[in-house]
Order: C-alpha cells, then structure tokens, then sequence
C-alpha cells in the first residue's frame, strides 16, 4: 500500500479501544500490521511501543518508539515516551536528551517532568530531580508518590527533616506503600533513629513480603545496630531463598572453564559495583589494582550506574573490558557475564546502594564471591565466598555466614592515597593547648550510646572539644537538633563544633584541627579510618564481634596500631581520657604518621596485588567442581 495512504477511522478505532482498555497483547497483531499498511503513520508505531514496554521487552519497544518519533513531527509526548523507554533500558544519556527534548517543546509538559526527575532520583542528582517534581507537585500537591519522590531529593541534599516529614506525609497518604516505608527507614537511618529505621524498615516487607529488594534493605540497616547473629543470618537466608527462586530455571551450570581447570591464560575475575567513581569502594579497589600482573589476573567491569568522574576512568584504566550492566533485567546482565567467559565475579556491594545481587542468583560465573563493600553475609546460596581477614573474621564467627569464608593473609583492605596532596598539619593541641578529639562519620552511625560515651569522656575532659564534621551539618535543622541532643546530656556548646561537608580536598585539610578521632560503634569508620591515619590522625576503636563491628580493629592492626583498639566501653573511655593527657605524645604520633602507614599493609598496593593473585588463584583451584548439565 503507498505510504501516503490514510487509514480508516475504523482502522484506528479497533485499535484505540483495545489500547484503552488495556489489552494491549490483543492490540499488538493489530498495530503491526497497521504499521505494515501505513509505515508513515507515527500511531501504530507508538501503540505497537507501547504493548513491548507494558510486556518488558525493551528492545522491540525501542525500535517501535524510535519510528515513530521518526515519521511523526515533534511532538512532547512522543519525546517523553521514548525517554522513559531508554531510561527503563538504563540508556542514561540518551534518556536525559530525550527529556531535555521534550520539555524544550512543552516546558510544562508533566509525564517528562515527573519521569525525568525520577532518572535523576537514581543518578543521585537530588538538586536537579527536585525542580523537576516540583513542576508536578504544583498540580498534584497530595499525590503520595510524588511526596515520597520529593523526600527522596530532600535525603540526598542532606535535608534529613524535612525530607522525613515528606515521607510521612507521603505515608498518612497512602499507609500501605513499601516505598514509602523502605525510603523511611533510610531517612530515619541518617538521622541516627535505629530502632525507628528498623521499624519502618520491617513496615516495608510487611507491605511488599515477596518483594526482595525491602529484604535486603533491612538486612542492610541491621548492621547499623546491636543485631542479634542469628537473627540477622535467618533475615539472610531468607532473602537468598526469594532471589534464588527467581533463577531457579535459568540457572547456569556450564561455563568457559571449570573451578580446578588449567586455564590458557590469566583467570578472568569480573568486579559489579554501583560505586566506580569518588566513593570508599573505588578508593579500596585503586590501591592495588594497577599493580596485579596482567598474565595472572585480567580484571572487567560491570558497572551497575553510569556515574563517571576521575575515579570511574582511573579504575576504568585498569580494566581489560568495561561495560554497563542493562538496567532492570538481570537474567540479560547475567546472560553477558556467562558469555565474557568469567571465571571469578566479584560483588562489591551486597545489599548496599546499586547493587545488583540478583545477578549472581543466575551463577554467570562458576566462582562467586561478595567483598569489600559490603560487611555481612549477602544470604545467596549461589555467593559461595565472602573474602575477610583474620581480624575481621576470626575462626569462630564463620557460622555468620552462609558463604564460605576465605581470608586475604594481612587485611582484606587495601587503601589508596589521596589523589591530591595534602600534607599533615601539625598538632592542633600543641597551639590550643587542649585535644580536639574528631568525628567525621554521618548520624546513622552515631547512636545515643555512642553520645553518651562521648559525653561521658567529655565531661572528664571539660577543656576539650569535639569537632564533627558532616555534610549533614550544612542543615540548620539538622544542626539545631544535635545541638540540643548535646544539650540534653549535660554538655556546654562550646563542647561542640559542628562543621558542613566540604569538598575532597577541605575534607582532608579538616584533619587539620583534630588530634584523635573517636570511632562509632558497632558500626566504625573505614575510609575516614584510613584518610584520617593518611593526614596524621589515629583513631580510637572498639573490636566488635562482627565482620562490621571488627572493620576499625582490622584497619589499625593492618596500619600497625594495635594499641588503639580496646574491646569494651569501660576501655575506650579510660583510653580516650588516657590520650588527651599526653599532648607530646599525640604530636609524635602525627609527625611520623603518614610514613609509617605508607609502609603498611593498608597501604602497600604491591604487596595487596600479590595477595590478591593468590588468592583468587587459590580459590580457582579449591572451589566445589562445576555441576555438568546443560546450561541455559
């Protein structure tokens, strides 16, 4: 038929009703074959679009979109749809410029308004996500989903309260929403509310019980608080059950090579993270990541978000292939894995931000193993390593895990120097003639427990001072809450500084003004452990009796400062006491600090790249033989 032709108004009703009724897998045979007689007519390309995205298959909702946005004039809805395509896909950029090009043409054009300030939601530009669903808020203001949305922004510009507040209202709203409870939970983490943060943490898989994800979430904020062991690892297995079932049917048991094997060339060892870019796990992988030998390990990248900075190119460098994971389907991220030839793939954040465990319940690779960014069991019977330490995880507390445990010989952290230098100042307490003890940790870490040790150790050094710094201070609400909380046990303000974020750099040069850092308990430091011990400052901390609670023992034996870890409260409020009575000693301390842990292990890279190659060479050759059916 020529391409000119009109179709019938009955043409284009039989298909409209079925679309407005939605039935559109019925629709579907109709829409193709309109396409068919009238391939110039953007609506049957648009309808037949629209029924591949509503069954998930993306690809051929794509291919649709685009044509239709091809044979038809400009037109903002067409715009916004396919952006909602490419961003369900994980097509970021293209998503944003198909955003961008529709409110160019409809500036109130809401669905692109709404959709895409969701996709900036997920690229954590808070900012930005706001002023898009503000744009929608103007005409929906009791929409709870929108208020969730807009706390969710609130959070990531590090307005705690009235973040919180939204959720709330989003809640009284709409009471039964996992969402909403689940972003809760979050909230009330930051603001250091444990017990609040569990609850509405437990509210969320109450609402959505077969809905992993809020598993997983309250696995994660578990290790914030005294967890009770057992009853963190029946949460875990739990959750590896759920994610497992989801893959029973597409479960691989065939790969390039079998565990045991002799390979022809290096093993192949993939790493999955959300986090290549300024973040702790970068800063932990690049320490020791260029130095491992090419003809023993070849290292590849599956990046989970296309966030991309200095970091993301510099571990990126280091990579023999680099790749973005397709969003939202994880049997086709699996399938690219298993077809990459993995020997050893590596989680790097359990159920952390951005992380992709689901994944590994297809098995793409026959060597799975959770590390680094992540502190817990992941609870996935197919994660057959947990990579520790022997501080970390001592003998007895393997039974935490579900996964096997396997330690690296002298920390299972490697840390790598600030790409900028910075040198140590000297010690404050010489020119003031007092200690400044540190904080540089968020509020979720810092419990009421942990401010009454505080108070009590202040309250025997009534000269000294505690500096806190946070991005979460540059709130006033924020700030004003703490302050009173200070107030509450006894305190006086001028007891507390209480300092915004800064930038990479004015964040290093704030070790500065402080003498010693007090760690958080159960859940201590790690990268401001290392950065702190890098600008000359030590920390105090409490060995715990889990992988997370033990991370400031392991991190100070690995830099050679046993001597700062104690094992109950009693001990460290008589040792920070103790130190702040020996100013000379803390300044000797500073002076010779960054030398000493240059030669350590925390931050010997060459010597973590050995460690590392036999490791994975070790767990090459003694995991469990393959199963030899037939893969998927």
């Amino acid at each position: 038929m020529n391409a000119a032709a009109t179709p019938s108004a009955r043409e284009v009703e039989a298909m409209v009703e079925l679309f407005r009724a939605g039935q559109l897998e019925q629709m579907l045979p109709l829409a193709e074959a309109f396409t068919g007689r009238y391939p110039q007519h953007g609506l049957g390309w648009m309808l037949v679009a629209a029924a591949h995205k509503a069954a998930r298959r993306l690809q051929e909702a794509l291919r649709a979109q685009l044509q239709a946005v091809a044979v038809t004039p400009p037109k903002a809805e067409l715009l916004s749809n396919l952006g909602n395509i490419q961003y369900a896909l994980g097509q970021w950029s293209e998503a944003e410029a198909s955003y961008q090009a529709a409110l160019r043409l409809d500036p109130h054009h809401l669905n692109a308004h709404y959709n895409y300030g969701l996709m900036l939601l997920d690229l954590e530009r808070g900012r930005e996500a706001e002023l898009h669903l503000q744009q929608v808020a103007s005409v929906e203001p009791q929409n709870p989903d929108l208020l969730r949305r807009l706390g969710h922004a609130q959070l990531l510009q590090h307005r705690l309260l009235q973040g919180g507040e939204l959720l709330r209202s989003s809640l009284a709203l709409q009471a039964d929403s996992a969402e909403a409870a689940s972003s809760l939970s979050y909230a009330e983490l930051r603001l250091g509310r444990w017990d609040a943060a569990m609850a509405a943490a437990r509210e969320a898989v109450r609402c959505a019980p077969a809905n992993p994800l809020y598993l997983g979430n309250l696995l994660f904020i578990l290790e914030y608080g005294p967890l009770v062991r057992e009853d963190a690892l029946a949460l875990a297995r739990a959750y590896g059950r759920m994610v497992s079932a989801t893959a029973a049917g597409s479960r691989y048991r065939r790969w390039a090579a079998s565990p045991g094997a002799t390979l022809q060339g290096p093993l192949r060892v993939g790493f999955v993270s959300g986090d290549f870019r300024n973040h702790p796990v970068t800063f932990f992988l690049l320490a020791w990541l260029r130095h491992l030998d090419p003809a023993r390990v070849q290292c590849h990248g599956y990046a989970t978000m296309p966030f991309e900075d200095d970091y993301t190119r510099e571990a990126r460098s280091s990579m023999a292939s680099w790749q973005l994971l397709p969003a939202g389907d994880d049997a086709l991220a699996a399938r690219r894995i298993h077809e990459d030839g993995i020997h050893i793939l590596v989680d790097l954040a359990g159920h952390s931000g951005h992380g992709r465990l689901p994944v590994f319940a297809y098995k793409p690779a026959p060597v799975q193993v959770s590390w680094l960014g992540y502190f817990s069991t992941t609870g996935l019977p197919e994660m057959d390593v947990v990579l520790a330490d022997p501080v970390s995880v001592p003998a007895e507390d393997e039974w935490h895990f579900t996964e096997r445990v396997h330690r690296l010989p002298h920390t299972r952290l490697c840390f790598s120097p600030p790409l900028t230098a910075i040198d140590v100042a000297p010690s404050p307490a010489e020119t003031a003639g007092r200690v400044t003890y540190g904080c540089f940790q968020p509020l979720s870490k810092v419990s009421d427990r942990v401010l009454q040790t505080w108070a009590r150790i202040m309250a025997r050094v009534p000269d000294a001072c505690l500096r806190w710094q946070h991005a979460t201070f540059g709130d006033a609400g924020a700030c004003a809450a703490m302050r009173e909380r200070w107030s509450d046990l006894g305190l006086l303000p001028a007891q507390l500084t209480l300092s915004a974020g800064q930038d990479r750099i004015g964040y290093l040069e704030a070790y500065g003004h402080v003498d010693l850092v007090l760690d958080t308990f159960p859940f201590p430091g790690g990268t401001t452990t290392c950065e702190a011990l890098w600008m000359g400052v030590p920390t105090l901390t409490l060995r715990g009796h889990s992988m997370v609670s033990r991370q400031g023992a392991s991190l100070m034996a690995a830099a050679g400062l046993s001597q700062w870890v104690v094992d109950d409260l009693a001990q460290y409020e008589e040792r920070a006491v103790a130190l702040a009575q020996d100013l000379p000693a803390l300044a000797a301390l500073r002076a010779g600090m960054r030398n000493r842990v240059r030669a350590s292990a925390l931050f010997d890279g060459e010597r973590f790249a050995r460690d590392v190659e036999q490791v994975f060479e070790a767990l090459w050759q003694t995991s469990a033989p393959a199963e030899t059916a037939k893969a998927p």
